[in-house]
């Protein structure tokens, strides 16, 4: 990645903490400024704050999903899988 490419990386990542978004499960890739975002964050609503944030960047294709949290009762502890 060269140094415009991380510019742009980092512009990106600042943007959705701006919006409170937990990226932690997102993968952001830039080559010759063509971004790509792929992933998951944890609701809807954070996938439309994440969409709209990322929005202004120039070619760019998005890929995120929200996952649903797991509920912990849902789990059964001899197995470890959820029922």
């Amino acid at each position: 990645m060269n140094h415009r490419d991380e510019t742009i990386r980092e512009k990106l990542v600042e943007r959705l903490a701006a919006v409170s978004v937990d990226a932690r499960n997102l993968a952001i890739e830039v080559e010759t400024g063509r971004v790509l975002v792929s992933g998951s964050v944890p609701s809807e609503e954070q996938r439309e704050r994440a969409i709209e944030a990322l929005a202004g960047a120039h070619d760019i294709e998005i890929f995120v999903r929200p996952v649903a949290p797991v509920d912990a009762g849902a789990v059964s502890t001899e197995t470890g899988k959820a029922t």
